[in-house]
């Protein structure tokens, strides 16, 4: 490519100083018509480059959303059933957190949906957290110790509760990685990172594994700036996991 190039500016060179010469031999071209001419090719220079960057820009748009659609297309056939279990395990993980009850599914056109959806859970946040939210339980169901199927009700404290269900969440999330980013689309990656990111990092998910903090904050009130700190966070939250949702449900 790079000869193909050089050898065609060789040409138009050549060519260009040809012309100049049999202009000169045959019309006898004067410093004016010098003047002229080169005023002509900076204009016409500066034309063709403006042409050839739009149209580069334009291709690689193109290509760039040609490359997109493609990866999403081979990400959906791949691992659409995938991506909903890790979304659906998400949902249940910060529904759960925030209403402080387990998160209850139904069933609508053979696919199993929470009967509380992310939208309602954000708008409803200011509910949600209250300064006693710390010391709120969360009311878990567990399968029974002799017989599976002998489901019983428990409540567990918040921060026994964040913590065991945070690593659980976050190794289904390093797992899904581990397993698929060589497959995803560059944006998904960077959804489920940010999430990651949040569980880890923002306050309204953090727990020191220390216990005489555990029992602290099990019986502590928060105050409005904590408040709108936690309801921040979770509404980041949300927004993340009904964008990561809304990646193969939108055309």
């Amino acid at each position: 490519m790079k000869k193909l190039y050089m050898f065609s500016s060789i040409i138009i060179i050549f060519v260009t100083g040809a012309l100049v010469y049999l202009y000169q031999i045959y019309f006898g071209l004067n410093k004016e018509a010098y003047e002229s001419a080169l005023n002509s090719f900076i204009v016409s220079l500066v034309i063709l480059v403006v042409t050839v960057i739009v149209i580069n820009l334009l291709f690689s748009h193109h290509h760039e959303r040609i490359n997109k659609e493609k990866e999403k297309k081979e990400y959906v056939q791949v691992l659409k059933k995938a991506h909903d279990d890790l979304v659906f395990q998400l949902k249940t993980y910060i529904i759960t957190f925030v209403s402080k009850e387990m998160a209850k599914t139904s069933l609508k056109d053979n696919k199993q949906i929470h009967v509380i959806e992310l939208n309602d859970l954000k708008s409803q946040l200011d509910q949600y957290i209250t300064r006693d939210f710390l010391k709120k339980s969360i009311e878990v169901t567990q399968p029974g110790t002799l017989n599976l199927f002998d489901f019983q009700t428990d409540n567990v404290k918040h921060t026994e509760w964040l913590l065991d269900n945070n690593n659980k969440m976050l190794a289904r999330i390093h797992k899904y990685l581990m397993l698929y980013s060589g497959l995803m689309p560059k944006n998904i990656i960077k959804l489920i990172v940010e999430i990651e990111l949040i569980i880890t990092r923002e306050s309204a998910f953090m727990v020191p594994d220390i216990k005489s903090f555990q029992d602290q904050m099990n019986h502590s009130l928060l105050n409005e700036e904590s408040i709108i700190v936690i309801r921040d966070n979770l509404s980041k939250m949300i927004d993340k996991i009904i964008e990561l949702e809304n990646f193969i449900d939108t055309k």
